[in-house]
């Protein structure tokens, strides 16, 4: 009995793959109940779901005898084992001499090549039993085609998943070819976009699948962060090169993996899965199935193969822990694939038959790559079989043997979808060198490493939105800028209805302030002038230093006209009807204007003396009389008493109270030092957080100096 069962969805693919096409995911089980080739097969069961659309349907169809099949795929097979080095299911070790095709060694156990052998022929014949296997598939499953497009609609960008489930098939031979079959050669599907097979070998009760919580993958046991635990075997390398293994998974440590090898490994050194749990298991060696594919063995050193049944609850318990992922890169391992689905581990990955070495490699840097971006594992499946074919040059293309591609397989055991990398805790898209800043400022792009001000962050938060003037003091090197671009802006723009202007006074505080404004606003009808902004409806872009420079002078010349320029910006911005202007970058349905006057000592040191009185005078009655508007400044400690010298700004101190930073306290200095590092999966050594904060003492400024070494 087949079930068939397809699905349909909407489904927005992330962003770092480029892929922004909405798709429609399809799933097809086709569920076999009894029979064979030679006799057909009855009552299979086709289920067709379309994801998310509640589009299902459920339909009852028999499969006719095709009795070639069989025949098609052992004539093929024979040739594939050949060309690899290979007798039947067993891997060679090695091509004679006098063929240099040394590339396709295999990864399944030694035997001898058969003498008298000519590649180019085995090839040519081998593409015609493929060709042959590819038309009799197509025949045979015509029938179940018709009765798909009476339920399904399809296009080019469907995301097609076609599940073989045989469970119910008696007879463990057919069962073994359903099994091997290429399925990805039926062409009802092989024109879309997106198109993956897996096998059901076991259906799994989905209580058994331990699926960390989505929500917060990234912390987990008493709120510790979670990193991807990965268990990997590298058996025996004889004749092989398992190096290349090593250095795709060693990457994985970048991307938040947490690793351990087990080299050549004694049986004793599986205790490595009672021990510590893990989510993925690989292995990376010598392997082969028996003939009916239900027992595989791996060459897990130089003298020792292990059936998996031997050790059988070694990987029960891995399981219990949260193993999920089994990859196996290595010969023909439908046999170690059964026995661990028996187990009821829910995602296996294989190779049905023995694999080219550098094949191996290729297929395993490829499919983590897309894996460890983000991918799901089904399209990174799809990914690496894809660039196994594409990415291959011309003199290897005429060596390639056909078919090799739909090789690799996943085995699924649960109704539940496979974790993603991050699921498992892993980090995807491109890591910082470094999350410290050093002697370096926070800026808003550091806002994800900014850790420890929470509280003086919150307070300036809700100082900002009721207050005109929020002075931020502190000594030098207390983090002044960096509360107030890592913490307070990321938060006021997410709260929305904010526009931002941000300068430092240097030498001319309205040249600076203008060429801020200028480069915050993009006006278009007339200059951004006074003169302009005295009728708001001819305001034009200003996108030249020189309409800059006369905005400085315009400031300079009145000391209303930074309130007026604020109070007419936000009056024609509430009237809500054709803008003649608009904040860059911005909505338009801003209401409220905050001017950052970073490094504010900057008036006291560099600009001139003639200049800072009028441009004081300008800032505060901007506080005093200018609508929905906030002046933030940021000022060191030693120069508070040169900013109460002038009794105005003295007077606008004493009613807006400054916010105040002291030195951060034990556990907010824990914070800075251990949340950037836990932002890239790295966890400092019990006592070392405890031991730096001791070191650093009372010292000003210490923190930084840490940062940088």
């Amino acid at each position: 009995m087949t079930n068939v069962v397809a699905s349909e969805s909407k489904v927005q693919y992330p962003d770092n793959q480029n892929y922004k096409e909405l798709v429609m995911q399809v799933l097809v089980n086709l569920k076999f109940s009894k029979g064979d080739f030679e006799h057909g097969f009855e009552e299979i069961m086709l289920c067709t779901d379309i994801v998310d659309c509640e589009n299902s349907a459920e339909l009852e169809v028999t499969l006719p005898p095709a009795p070639l099949i069989p025949g098609f795929y052992q004539n093929w097979q024979d040739r594939y084992s050949k060309l690899v080095g290979t007798s039947g299911r067993k891997a060679l070790s090695q091509i004679p001499v006098t063929i240099s095709y040394t590339e396709n060694i295999s990864r399944g156990f030694p035997e001898q090549q058969p003498p008298n052998f000519s590649y180019h022929e085995c090839q040519k014949e081998c593409n015609q039993y493929a060709e042959n296997l590819r038309t009799q598939i197509n025949q045979w499953l015509a029938v179940i085609k018709s009765k798909l497009q009476t339920v399904l609609e399809l296009d080019e960008n469907s995301d097609i998943l076609l599940t073989i489930n045989t469970e119910n098939i008696t007879s463990q031979v057919t069962k073994d070819i359903l099994h091997r079959l290429p399925w990805r050669k039926w062409d009802y599907f092989n024109s879309n976009s997106t198109f993956e097979v897996v096998l059901c070998l076991s259906e799994s009760p989905t209580s058994v699948t331990h699926t960390p919580s989505v929500a917060n993958p990234s912390t987990a046991n008493n709120g510790r962060f979670r990193r991807v635990r990965i268990t990997s075997v590298y058996g025996d390398t004889k004749d092989i090169n398992v190096a290349e293994d090593k250095k795709s998974i060693a990457k994985l440590e970048k991307r938040g993996a947490e690793l351990i090898h087990l080299d050549q490994p004694q049986r004793q050194d599986f205790i490595a899965f009672w021990n510590k749990p893990c989510d993925i298991f690989f292995y990376n060696g010598h392997s082969e199935s028996s003939i009916d594919g239900t027992v595989g063995w791996l060459q897990i050193n130089s003298t020792e193969s292990l059936n998996l049944q031997e050790i059988r609850n070694t990987f029960r318990e891995a399981i219990r822990k949260g193993l999920q992922v089994a990859i196996l890169n290595s010969c023909d391992g439908l046999g170690l694939a059964k026995q661990l689905a028996d187990l009821h581990l829910p995602y296996i990955i294989v190779w049905r038959e023995p694999v080219p070495d550098k094949i191996a490699q290729k297929f395993l840097q490829y499919f983590l790559s897309s894996y460890a971006e983000g991918r799901s594992l089904f399209h990174s499946v799809t990914d690496a079989r894809i660039k196994l074919v594409e990415l291959t040059n011309s003199a290897e293309k005429e060596k390639q043997i056909p078919l090799l591609e739909w090789l690799p397989i996943i085995c699924k055991n649960t109704e539940l979808a496979p974790p993603t990398w991050e699921d498992l805790g892993g980090l995807t898209g491109k890591l910082p060198d470094c999350p410290y800043q050093g002697l370096s400022a926070f800026g808003e792009e550091n806002k994800d490493v900014f850790f420890g001000r929470d509280d003086v962050v919150a307070d300036s938060v809700k100082a900002v939105n009721s207050k005109a003037l929020v002075p931020v003091i502190g000594p030098s090197g207390s983090g002044k800028s960096s509360v107030v671009f890592a913490g307070l802006v990321p938060q006021l723009r997410d709260l929305g209805n904010v526009q931002i202007v941000s300068f430092r006074p240097g030498k001319n505080p309205f040249d600076a302030l203008a060429i801020a404004f200028g480069r915050a606003i993009s006006f278009r009808d007339a200059p951004l002038t006074l003169n302009g902004l005295s009728g708001i409806q001819n305001i034009q872009p200003s996108n030249n230093r020189l309409q800059e420079l006369q905005l400085g002078v315009d400031l300079q010349q009145d000391y209303f006209a930074l309130c007026n320029l604020i109070q007419k910006i936000i009056k024609h911005e509430n009237k809500n009807n054709s803008s003649h202007w608009e904040w860059s970058g911005a909505q338009r349905s801003n209401r409220r204007i905050v001017i950052i006057a970073d490094q504010f000592e900057e008036l006291y040191t560099l600009t001139e003396d003639s200049l800072r009185q009028p441009f004081l005078d300008l800032l505060l009655y901007a506080v005093q009389n200018a609508p929905a508007f906030s002046l933030v400044l940021t000022l060191r400690a030693d120069f508070m008493g040169k900013a109460l010298d002038y009794q105005p700004m003295g007077e606008a101190f004493k009613k807006y109270p400054p916010l105040l930073l002291t030195p951060m306290k034990r556990e907010e200095l824990q914070a800075a030092i251990e949340q950037p590092a836990a932002k890239m999966k790295v966890e400092l050594e019990r006592g070392l957080t405890s031991k730096l904060i001791d070191d650093l003492g009372n010292e000003r400024g210490c923190l930084h100096l840490v940062e940088f070494t």
